[in-house]
């Protein structure tokens, strides 16, 4: 799948397939509406948004979305440091999202 390394995923779930499968249509379902999300959280303050770069570079992480985990990471370092460049770190965390979203439709 575009976007996920498997192994990694398969680390996570102790080798289990059907798993990992569950948690990356999870993934999906959760991080759908990504870019409206974290605006949102961006509305609530410094804190939230932070908290949800950081959940979602997590569970990127744990299930292979590498490409994710490291734009959702930057994406956390700008909200903590209120950067100028929080849109343009946002915008490259949805790019990334939508490699991941769109193979995850194999899962359906």
């Amino acid at each position: 799948m575009d976007g996920i390394d498997r192994e990694i995923g398969l680390k996570s779930t102790m080798g289990n397939e059907q798993l990992l499968e569950r948690l990356l249509k999870k993934f999906a379902v959760s991080y759908a509406d990504f870019p409206n999300d974290f605006n949102e959280a961006q509305q609530q303050g410094q804190e939230e948004s932070t908290r949800m770069a950081h959940s979602l570079k997590s569970n990127a992480g744990s299930l292979g979305a590498m490409g994710v985990h490291d734009k959702a990471m930057e994406l956390e370092m700008a909200c903590k440091e209120n950067a100028a460049n929080i849109q343009e770190c946002a915008d490259a965390v949805q790019s990334e999202l939508l490699i991941v979203l769109e193979s995850l439709k194999a899962l359906d």
